[in-house]
């Protein structure tokens, strides 16, 4: 598991997320997108699509995929760093 700090663009260990029943079957099914296909490799959650204030950008990344992502998170997911 990796997590970003993408606005201090670092690695951390731990984050809380609260998330309405929506949000949460949102995110459930976005998982169940990656898992299903890993070569999609990321989705984005947002708490009001139009807006785009929040999101939180899910990721699965494999051996297969991980030359899909961009050089930063290549390093993230290699380095955790």
């Amino acid at each position: 598991m990796r997590i970003h700090d993408i606005d201090f663009d670092k690695s951390i260990d731990e984050v809380g997320i609260f998330l309405t029943l929506d949000e949460a079957k949102e995110l459930r099914d976005s998982l169940e997108i990656l898992i299903n296909n890993p070569a999609e490799h990321h989705g984005h959650i947002y708490d009001i699509p139009a807006e785009c204030k929040k999101q939180i950008i899910v990721a699965v990344y494999t051996k297969d995929n991980i030359n899909m992502f961009d050089e930063r998170s290549r390093k993230l997911i290699e380095e955790d760093k």
